[in-house]
């Protein structure tokens, strides 16, 4: 129980601080908030449920020119489900490289690859593991964005994989 609430703590204070650096920064539209869906491709994971609600923050930052990169981006994202008695969360702290291409329409289309820590306390006490995103990230006119990720990751204490789709629709601020 106290390592949840210092998971969440931690959780807490980088959010905050992610608020705070953006409230700074605000007029720069550094920030998006993001909502939808995650669809597990983890069978463990999908006799719980087989989509599950999705929410979460990016920050863009200037980043590391790193193989061409356009920009780094640091995102927090809640992946969960609740039937019946059983509920499940998966909190992805993931860091990313973007790669962005202009189409000719106007819209900007952004290719990521990151790295980070998933938080699943979906089996079993819950766990810290590593692992990976792809990712690809369409700004639409007005603030929009449509997210569309692919997560991947070990396997911890009992827990599955807490590899899946996730699919949110996101405003950037």
């Amino acid at each position: 129980m106290i390592r949840k609430w210092l998971v969440a703590s931690a959780l807490c204070i980088l959010a905050g601080s992610t608020l705070q650096v953006s409230s700074a920064q605000f007029d720069d539209g550094n920030l998006r908030a993001r909502a939808g869906i995650f669809i597990p491709s983890e069978g463990g994971l999908q006799n719980y449920k087989k989509v599950w609600f999705a929410v979460g923050l990016a920050y863009e930052l200037e980043g590391l020119p790193l193989l061409g990169s356009s920009g780094s981006e640091i995102s927090v994202d809640l992946f969960a489900h609740h039937t019946g008695g059983s509920r499940g969360t998966i909190v992805p702290i993931v860091f990313s490289q973007k790669y962005a291409q202009a189409m000719t329409s106007g819209v900007e289309v952004n290719f990521s690859v990151g790295v980070g820590m998933w938080i699943v306390d979906a089996q079993g006490p819950s766990s810290n593991v590593l692992g990976g995103r792809v990712g690809l990230n369409v700004l639409l006119g007005g603030g929009f964005s449509v997210d569309a990720h692919y997560d991947f990751t070990d396997r911890k204490s009992g827990n599955p994989r807490a590899n899946g789709v996730s699919l949110m629709l996101g405003y950037q601020f």
